[in-house]
């Protein structure tokens, strides 16, 4: 029925005959259920929503049990996820996946283009490109991105990533058994610093370029010196020689990290592995030393150290966002403004945090710059769960990988309205102190 305000309720009517002044009349008895109605709606529609959430997570987990299997080819992979990925989707009976790789397509049986279709790339760090795409056969009624959900979105992003992070690993291996490959077959081209000694005098026998390189010497200085002339002092080489001599003696290796001189008197930190040697019949004949310079190494972990001392020290909510919109890093102080855990904000996406239409008004345009490359600064007033409505001023800093490119943001927040209660008490605190100064009269 229509309401007055223009609304339609829903209205359960009783009907039943009577007599009214001694004639025949109808009474009706009209009850408002249109919050049971409604009720009975949200809890189909929840129903629905918990069947394909479960539909989901068991692709998922699916998909998750299938990279663990070793033997799994790349081809095999993706015509299995295509298959996979059909079933998951609301409307599974016309939907139809493909996924594209290197140029090779793995796709359901009657897959076509059509105007009803989610796209979501692949590009792995050794260049290999591909997508994946989803599409609807026959139109569907509109939802939050044309017929598709935003789950199914969020669900084709993440199955992306786990075949993005399987593609890296196998990359990973492929180029440890090649660099393994490497140092068998090339003593002369170890990065390492590789030395033999003689075990009973401490000289070196035999070493290789990257130890000249090392220390500062051509090789053949270095071969017929003493070890101890490559230490600060002799107390130094002491302190090592007894650190080392008990577990080389019961073990025959020994793991350290520690400092040398180089003939520039600079030191060089390194990661030194001793290991015996053995001759035809069991005896000694000498210990192979690999030293790897860990200067930078080192250099690098204290500045580390002291970078997430200052992020999680820091009052301010920083953050690292992936290309993909997704928060990767969260400090305490974001958890505390958002009123969630850390691992509540971490692998969430931007939208989730803040709502799809601040994101797109006014965060992402300002992440698309970030994420081409250009530092960007400004001020919003946003809404935070643990902290209310507060001005704030927002700076994104690109970070890139090791080849240049862009891999994400760093996201700094600063509360405006509490650096200027700042500025503000300390005035009053000035003023105060100006008034306790003032001669009495």
């Amino acid at each position: 029925m229509l309401h007055r305000n223009g609304g339609v309720v829903f209205v359960h009517n009783v009907l039943r005959t009577i007599s009214w002044s001694g004639k025949p009349a109808v009474q009706v008895a009209a009850i408002d259920v249109t919050a049971r109605r409604r009720a009975e709606e949200e809890k189909v529609q929840l129903v629905r929503d918990l069947k394909q959430r479960v539909k989901e997570l068991t692709l998922l987990r699916q998909l998750s049990i299938r990279l663990q299997n070793e033997g799994l080819t790349t081809p095999a992979l993706c015509a299995s996820t295509a298959e996979s990925l059909k079933r998951a989707f609301v409307h599974a009976d016309v939907t139809q996946v493909r996924v594209e790789l290197d140029g090779e397509e793995f796709a359901t049986d009657d897959w076509r283009r059509t105007d009803w279709y989610l796209r979501q790339e692949l590009k792995t760090r050794d260049e290999r490109t591909g997508c994946i795409e989803v599409c609807y056969l026959e139109a569907k009624p509109e939802a939050d991105e044309g017929p598709f959900l935003t789950e199914e979105r969020n669900l084709l992003k993440s199955v992306a990533a786990m075949l993005w992070a399987y593609l890296e690993r196998e990359c990973a291996h492929a180029e440890a058994n090649q660099s393994r490959m490497l140092m068998e077959n090339a003593f002369s081209g170890l990065s390492e610093a590789v030395l033999l000694v003689n075990s009973a005098t401490g000289r070196i026998i035999s070493c290789n370029e990257s130890a000249g390189r090392m220390f500062g010497y051509t090789t053949d200085k270095l071969v017929g010196a003493g070890t101890e002339e490559l230490f600060e002092d002799k107390k130094s080489f002491q302190q090592l020689y007894d650190l080392y001599a008990p577990t080389f003696k019961r073990e025959g290796k020994f793991r350290a990290e520690y400092s040398f001189r180089r003939r520039d008197d600079s030191l060089v930190h390194t990661k030194i592995t001793m290991t015996s040697l053995d001759d035809e019949k069991g005896g000694r004949a000498g210990i192979v030393s690999v030293l790897r310079d860990i200067t930078e190494e080192k250099a690098l972990q204290i500045a580390l150290a002291r970078y997430r001392y200052i992020v999680s020290a820091s009052r301010d909510p920083m953050y690292f966002v992936d290309d993909s919109y997704t928060y990767l890093v969260a400090n305490e102080a974001a958890a505390e403004w958002h009123a969630r855990p850390v691992e509540k904000i971490v692998g969430r996406t931007v939208s989730d945090i803040h709502g799809e239409d601040r994101f797109e008004g006014i965060i992402k345009p300002m992440l698309d710059r970030c994420l081409a490359g250009e530092s960007v600064e400004y001020q919003s007033v946003l809404k935070y769960r643990g902290r209310g409505r507060c001005e704030t001023a927002i700076r994104y800093d690109p970070c890139r990988d090791d080849s240049g490119r862009v891999i994400g943001a760093a996201v700094s927040v600063r509360d405006l309205s509490r650096y200027q209660n700042s500025q503000q008490s300390e005035r009053e605190k000035q003023r105060v102190v100006v008034r306790l100064n003032a001669p009495h009269r």
